[in-house]
């Protein structure tokens, strides 16, 4: 009895000794109930701090190790592969208010079966390479350098951002024996075209902090051990894409994969607002009739003046944004032939490809027997699938030597024989394909506008 109130009033009450026992002896059994009870809970409680303890010597070394290099495996549950975040009920989390955990969740890879690359159409669609620090912005604490272009709709509006691996978009990153780049591509919800996936079963999901995360793996090349990784998920509205290319067997890719999945969403989702518009340049994507076409002060007096019997006019199209300025017009017959007469302003691709009449071994399609990746050196394949030649030097050899052979080594033995080939008039540039047309009609074609 410690308190010393309790010792001062016993002081003055003074009990006799029959009255001294009688209070001892209450005391002790109140103690002993006490201690009874104290022991029934301990009997309840002791398992689960036992657990409690057990799961804070197993967390200690899972958060003090660095999420760029910890990868926790994954383990076997009820039910199937159970991930850690499977624990935390979080549907959607709010990145302001709740901090992320800073080690790394594991990620499923599903196999995909199949995939077909998101085309894009650029008839109305400006775009704009990001300054380092807005790239920053977007994308920050992955580790390595990445350059961003935004791509907007006709009137402004943000449709996505593609940041490429590299300091620039137009670097080639080599990794190994093959080309890589990790890629990673973010929008509103419902705006990235990751394109389409086909899983060999129902695609699990993992739960990275909290996100569910779709994620596969792609074989593209099972003699190099090559394979494209592929995650997407959505934070917070924002939808992300990462594709990147790896060794498969190692677990580097996984590795990669994952670590720029769990430093995306630690860091929360990107502010797309933060991304100012730039000046929206003259944007064009006008259908057009044969008459319109041939009446453009641009293009129309490249277009052929002899149309072969049987080819009727398919459509037109007049196109100008920061891709191309061009006009476009295609003829056909069905299940017989057609023709595509593209006219457009010169760029790098058609000057790269730029060969003399004279360099045979560049154009003439009988020294190279398909598939042309057996017969075609690599710094000939740009030349030969893609030639362009000087207008003053074209002739009917030339158009000639760009029939496409057949797979057995002979000539115009195709259904539909295949013609192609691009001339440059100054700084115009005349792009040609033709199925099921003779020789002798795309001269025909090709000296109406040579006049």
């Amino acid at each position: 009895m410690k308190n010393k109130k309790i010792i001062e009033s016993w002081g003055k009450i003074k009990p006799t000794d029959a009255t001294d026992q009688r209070i001892l002896s209450n005391i002790m059994k109140k103690q002993r109930k006490v201690n009874n009870m104290a022991n029934s809970y301990w009997k309840i409680l002791a398992p689960i701090t036992a657990c409690v303890l057990i799961g804070i010597f197993i967390a200690i070394p899972l958060i003090t190790r660095s999420g760029n290099d910890y990868i926790p495996q994954q383990y076997e549950g009820e039910g199937g592969v159970n991930h850690p975040a499977e624990a935390i009920e979080q549907p959607s989390i709010d990145s302001t208010a709740l901090p992320y955990p800073s080690f790394t969740y594991p990620i499923v890879l599903n196999e995909i079966e199949n995939q077909f690359p998101a085309g894009r159409l650029f008839m109305n669609v400006f775009w704009n390479d990001l300054s380092s620090e807005e790239t920053q912005l977007i994308f920050p604490g992955l580790g390595f350098p990445l350059a961003a272009t935004a791509h907007y709709l006709y009137d402004g509006t943000l449709m996505d951002i593609t940041a490429v691996e590299g300091t620039s978009r137009f670097d080639v990153v080599m990794f190994g024996e093959f080309h890589a780049h990790a890629t990673i591509q973010v929008g509103n919800e419902g705006n990235i075209t990751r394109g389409v996936l086909f899983y060999d079963l129902v695609p699990e999901v993992s739960y990275v902090h909290g996100v569910p995360v779709e994620a596969g793996i792609y074989r593209l090349r099972h003699d190099a051990g090559v394979a494209m990784f592929i995650a997407g998920f959505v934070l917070e509205g924002i939808e992300y894409s990462i594709t990147l290319h790896d060794y498969e067997d190692d677990g580097s890719g996984l590795a990669r994969l994952t670590h720029i999945v769990n430093e995306i969403i630690i860091n929360g989702p990107a502010d797309l607002g933060l991304i100012e518009t730039p000046e929206i340049p003259e944007l064009r994507s006008d259908e057009m009739t044969l008459a319109e076409a041939l009446a453009d002060q641009d293009f129309g007096g490249f277009l052929p003046g002899y149309i072969p019997g049987g080819l009727a006019f398919g459509d037109g199209r007049r196109v100008v944004n920061q891709y191309s300025n061009a006009l476009f017009v295609n003829w056909h017959e069905p299940w017989v032939a057609s023709l595509s007469w593209h006219v457009m302003k010169a760029t790098d691709f058609h000057l790269e490809r730029l060969v003399s009449a004279h360099d045979r071994h560049k154009f003439d399609l009988a020294l190279f027997p398909t598939p042309w990746m057996e017969s075609v050196p690599e710094e000939l394949m740009p030349f030969v699938s893609s030639p362009v030649f000087l207008a003053s030097e074209v002739s009917i050899e030339i158009v000639e030597a760009r029939v496409l052979q057949s797979p057995d080594g002979g000539r115009d033995t195709w259904d539909s024989p295949r013609i192609n080939f691009s001339i440059l008039f100054g700084d115009v540039v005349v792009e040609i394909n033709s199925s099921g047309l003779s020789v002798e009609d795309v001269w025909e074609m090709v000296s109406s506008v040579l006049g």
